[in-house]
């Protein structure tokens, strides 16, 4: 034990004579505290999180930092005492202990105060503590160790001091700045650091430790302790016993680490939160800017044709991508020799059978056209599937965002989950609209929530025209009044304003009510999650509100302290289209009509209830005419919407929403339509004296 000790003090007293070294650490500790005060103290930045995912700056200096520490410690302990012990294993050893309790207690201390400040911001404990302890392990004590490692084996292959050059430029390679030299795909494969550096933490998803990160990191700490110990072993053939046994259990851990790894990375749904475009969001996007069929009225109209009546669905994530087997009855109204149904196209289909017999399909995008050769009154329809889903929709064995607008079930409306628009995706309804019975078991071991009622452990089932919603994540469920509140946990101080915030949607959905003859009711579930960042800046994607849940979604980077849930601008132009054309499922090629519509629309609503705020509305304006400058018809009618907001456009009668909400429902060619319906209102209002 006196061999593996001594060799400690050693180390520690050559660490405490290099200024260099103990000046980078607390420059990395300086710049920690500085995210800490910015992401955490400071209310106007609040988001804990990501005081941690944007620290990129502060693993790369340790990474530069460890790396040349392990090159100095090798050179230096020769200049030392106990040169007794400078060629054998227990220096080596007593070397890597050593650096190890210094990374453990550097990133300790670092931990300890970062935990302390979000219990003193008020933040409970909860889950969210352990994936902060996970992150720190994974992405800066594991990682710090690596590039100690390679600064070692660098110094033992390479005496002269060019060693110091080649160790920053792995160094430099391995870091998360990497992505500035090299192509996307490479930078992160070699990248140790987090992807995506620069994004904030998602406060539903969490933050990125897939199995995949994990492994990869384990396996490269594995595979260069393995070679540590091969050189060891040559140089030191007569502890050859002392050797073998650690050698041979490091290099059976580096083969299951990176078997694991490579089913992780070609399997495993990881999260996007910028625009790879090399990435599976400019994948989905190109093959939804060439599949989707425009004819989607033609399509639907085979819902005259079959009537959905049951669902039983089993799903599984643990594995970092969605399975499920999903059985369906449904009752053929008329005669037709082909069933069509809509799944989103990146799921694999492993097999379907109707009524107990396997058949054959084809498929084009979304669609799935399956022959019906014999039927019954009543058929049974089974589809196994599995794989990654649209990195919009996210499903894997850390989180689960699978809404009911999507389409992750089977369903027998065909409209697409998705369209470009403009160059931007767009989120349409893709589920069932009629009253079906669902009934959904969960096989996984994460807690789910849906806007099913929950009959055991892991079943859910109801009768509903709204399909299914299944989310998953760093959430929290909380009971305020008659409602069930589901919310991510690093926002729950927003939950403070509830009351304020409740009035408020009771005054938006009481005039939407009033102004298209609603019955609109807030349901008892509202799930209030960050969106997924990608595509989603326009107000028209936040926000889903169905008969019994409302999916309200805030930008991810929102700072969410106790003032943050009534953020009225927000709430009123996401409300907006959610609680109308959204909410009725109308469904048009061409948003601008209804982008115009939000806007206007928005801002007289916002006026009624006391809310002033013309910038959305004069923005699309401004925006839409300087980008349709040649559409004669839509800058017309653009040019006299702007007439009429100079004349107190909070003043117009609400007969005239009524009457333009009409025409979107329409096939009337809209902007002639909407040109003579401000005409009509401007001649009805002169002659009443307006």
């Amino acid at each position: 034990m006196n061999k593996f000790i001594r060799p400690i003090s050693l180390y520690k007293k050559i660490l405490s004579r290099n200024p260099f070294i103990l000046l980078m650490l607390a420059i990395s500790i300086f710049y920690v505290c500085i995210l800490f005060y910015s992401y955490i103290l400071d209310d106007r930045y609040f988001h804990p999180g990501s005081a941690l995912t944007l620290s990129s700056f502060f693993i790369q200096c340790g990474i530069f930092t460890f790396g040349l520490l392990g090159i100095y410690l090798d050179r230096n302990h020769k200049k030392h005492e106990f040169i007794l012990y400078r060629n054998t294993v227990y220096l080596y050893l007593g070397k890597i202990s050593f650096i190890s309790l210094v990374i453990i207690t550097f990133c300790s201390f670092l931990a300890i105060l970062f935990f302390i400040l979000i219990r003193i911001k008020g933040l409970t404990v909860s889950p969210f503590y352990i994936d902060s302890f996970m992150y720190i392990l994974v992405y800066w004590v594991v990682v710090f160790l690596i590039a100690f490692l390679i600064g070692i084996i660098l110094s033992m292959l390479i005496p002269s001091l060019i060693v110091y050059f080649i160790s920053i430029f792995i160094c430099f390679f391995i870091g998360p700045v990497n992505y500035r030299l090299l192509d996307n795909r490479i930078a992160e494969l070699l990248n140790l650091g987090q992807r995506e550096n620069d994004q904030f933490y998602h406060p539903l998803y969490g933050y990125l430790i897939e199995n995949e990160e994990i492994s990869k990191r384990l396996f490269i700490l594995c595979f260069l302790i393995v070679i540590f110990l091969l050189i060891q072993l040559y140089h030191h053939k007569k502890m050859y016993k002392a050797i073998v046994i650690p050698l041979l259990f490091s290099l059976g851990f580096t083969v299951v680490t990176s078997h694991q790894f490579l089913i992780n990375n070609q399997h495993e749904q990881k999260i996007n939160l910028g625009l790879d475009p090399n990435g599976e969001v400019i994948k989905d996007y190109r093959f939804y800017e060439s599949h989707v069929n425009a004819n989607i009225k033609k399509l639907n109209n085979q819902r005259e044709y079959f009537t959905p009546l049951n669902y039983k669905i089993r799903f599984n994530t643990d594995k970092g991508f969605l399975q499920s087997k999903v059985s369906i009855k449904f009752q053929i109204e008329k005669v037709k020799e082909e069933l069509k149904i809509n799944l989103y196209h990146g799921f694999r289909i492993n097999t379907i059978t109707l009524n107990n017999t396997k058949v054959n399909f084809t498929r084009k995008g979304d669609i799935i056209s399956i022959p019906i050769d014999k039927h019954k009154d009543i058929n049974e329809l089974m589809i196994d599937y599995e794989g990654k889903s649209s990195p919009l929709f996210y499903a894997n064995s850390r989180a689960i965002f699978l809404p009911s607008n999507f389409a992750w079930i089977p369903s027998f409306n065909l409209t697409p989950s998705l369209q470009i628009h403009e160059g931007y995706f767009h989120r349409n309804y893709s589920q069932n609209t009629g009253n079906v019975e669902y009934e959904i078991e969960y096989l996984g071991s994460m807690k789910i929530f849906t806007n099913l009622d929950k009959k055991d452990s892991n079943t859910y089932r109801k009768s509903t025209t709204e399909g299914v919603s299944i989310i998953s994540g760093d959430i929290m469920e909380v009971n305020l009044s008659s409602s069930t509140i589901y919310i991510a946990r690093t926002w729950e101080r927003g939950l403070k304003e509830y009351s304020s915030f409740r009035k408020f949607l009771n005054k938006v959905v009481q005039e939407v009510n009033m102004t298209f003859n609603k019955k609109i009711e807030i349901p008892k579930k509202i799930f209030i999650i960050p969106t997924t960042g990608i595509y989603d800046e326009a107000f028209i994607e936040d926000i889903w509100t169905f008969s019994d849940h409302w999916l309200i979604g805030y930008p991810l980077y929102t700072s969410f302290h106790d003032k943050s849930l009534l953020n009225k601008e927000h709430l009123i132009n996401s409300l907006v289209p959610a609680l109308t054309w959204k909410n009725d499922g109308i469904y048009r090629e061409n948003l601008l009509m209804v982008t115009l519509f939000d806007a206007c629309f928005s801002n007289w609503l916002g006026h009624q209830i006391g809310f002033h705020n013309d910038d959305y509305l004069n923005y699309t304006l401004d925006s839409l005419s300087s980008y349709y400058k040649n559409r004669k018809e839509v800058t017309q009618v653009l040019y006299k919407l702007k007439a009429l907001k100079k004349e107190e456009f909070k003043q117009v009668d609400r007969i005239f929403f009524t009457n333009w909400y009409d025409m979107l429902k329409t096939e009337q060619n809209d902007w002639i339509v909407l040109e003579e319906l401000i005409d009509k209102y401007n001649n009805n209002h002169k002659k009443r004296g307006g």
